[in-house]
């Protein structure tokens, strides 16, 4: 299936809400973010294990996986404390 644009393009729409998908998937990185008390959790925790400390990432409540993917990324990026939701987001 396709749909023409205004010059008589013929797109396919599968391309079209592809672009439409990442679209509105960046909006959130750039205009949003995840501002919730869990992620500030594992925010704590991917800091501690950027500098090293372990004893905060394991324990019964939290999965240590994803404060491990968050902390590789503040280890790699070094972003400032405005910055760090963008980074692990």
């Amino acid at each position: 299936m396709t749909t023409s644009s205004p010059l008589g393009l013929r797109i396919p729409i599968s391309r079209v809400l592809g672009v439409l998908a990442v679209a509105l998937g960046l909006i959130p990185a750039f205009w949003g973010g995840i501002e919730g008390g869990d992620s500030v959790r594992y925010l704590n925790m991917s800091r501690a294990l950027a500098a090293g400390d372990w004893t905060g990432v394991i324990n019964g409540l939290w999965s240590p996986f994803y404060p491990i993917l968050h902390g590789f990324t503040l280890f790699v990026l070094h972003p400032s404390w405005k910055e760090e939701l963008r980074a692990v987001d």
